[in-house]
């Protein structure tokens, strides 16, 4: 082979680890502060907030299930007095 080509596969595999490392240092900082990781985490959730957003959001999302089985519940409490009494 020519020394010329032998230079520029070396060049090329050392170009292409540096980028690769450059990128991925990029890409963890980036993780890094997105996750809250960072120094600046003063928007962050404590437990108890936390627990309290869920609690909210269960209540929201069960809402209309408890409204139809307190229907439910009525409609055979009605038919129940409508039965003719057991002998």
């Amino acid at each position: 082979m020519e020394p010329v080509l032998i230079i520029a596969i070396i060049f090329g595999a050392c170009s292409a680890i540096v980028k690769m490392s450059l990128d991925h240092a990029k890409w963890k900082y980036a993780n890094k502060h997105r996750l809250g990781g960072g120094s600046d985490a003063g928007d962050s959730l404590t437990s108890s907030e936390l627990r309290l957003l869920i609690q909210d959001a269960v209540e929201q999302a069960n809402a209309p299930l408890q409204a139809r089985i307190d229907e439910l519940e009525d409609t055979l409490d009605q038919r129940t007095r409508a039965l003719p009494p057991a002998s």
